[in-house]
């Protein structure tokens, strides 16, 4: 039987830097779900960014970028083998065993934000 796995990757207050969690290892699924909610933007910007990385050399690439978020609110993300492709939202790819998440600030101004996320065994 599949288990889904839940858990809280960033909660991120007034931030007006980059924010990038830590390596997490996808011991459970073939695809994932990941939640930006955006509490408090303001005149802030920010674009999240979901990263594989190449366990031989240490490189990340992209798996996923999404669009520039200007407004409050929720956003869902998808990667998942035989999903939809839509650009800047989903992709049709394996969850990669390693990855991480990197929130993008693109100004100066501060964003009060978290990031969910599901894994689907």
């Amino acid at each position: 039987m599949a288990t889904n796995i839940n858990f809280n990757a960033l909660n991120v207050v007034g931030a007006t830097t980059t924010q990038t969690t830590q390596d997490f290892r996808n011991e459970w699924g073939v695809g994932a779900e990941i939640y930006l909610n955006v509490s408090s933007i303001g005149t802030g910007n920010i674009t999240l960014t979901v990263q594989g990385k190449d366990v031989t050399s240490g490189t990340y690439y992209t798996v996923l970028q999404g669009a520039a978020v200007s407004s409050n609110g929720l956003t869902r993300y998808q990667v998942f083998p035989g999903g939809a492709t839509t650009a800047n939202v989903s992709v049709n790819d394996i969850f990669p065993f390693t990855w991480r998440i990197v929130v993008t600030a693109n100004n100066a101004n501060p964003v009060t934000y978290t990031v969910g996320v599901t894994i689907f065994g």
